[in-house]
């Protein structure tokens, strides 16, 4: 399985893994997840970077959430791929 709605997983324990702030990154995630058949749910999450004056805006996301036990596997194969930025690391979702 790969992409389901929200609801599909809502008795399910969940964990953001990644938050893409680009279309084309976004995209790219998706499909390496379809490629290595994860099943994952997409959920409107906002980021926060630091404008020109180094202060903290939050700006919309897409945030990648997948079944608890298949996070590590998941950041790893996100790292591995160059998928570095976005990766949300365990504790801090």
């Amino acid at each position: 399985m790969s992409y389901t709605e929200p609801s599909n997983l809502e008795h399910k324990e969940i964990v953001l893994i990644y938050i893409a702030g680009k279309t084309s990154e976004a995209k790219g995630v998706e499909a390496l997840l379809t490629d290595n058949e994860v099943t994952y749910t997409l959920m409107h999450t906002p980021f926060l970077r630091s404008d020109l004056f180094g202060q903290p805006i939050e700006l919309p996301g897409v945030g990648f959430y997948v079944l608890s036990g298949q996070a590590e596997y998941c950041r790893d194969l996100l790292y591995s791929n160059k998928f570095r930025v976005g990766i949300v690391a365990e504790g801090e979702e």
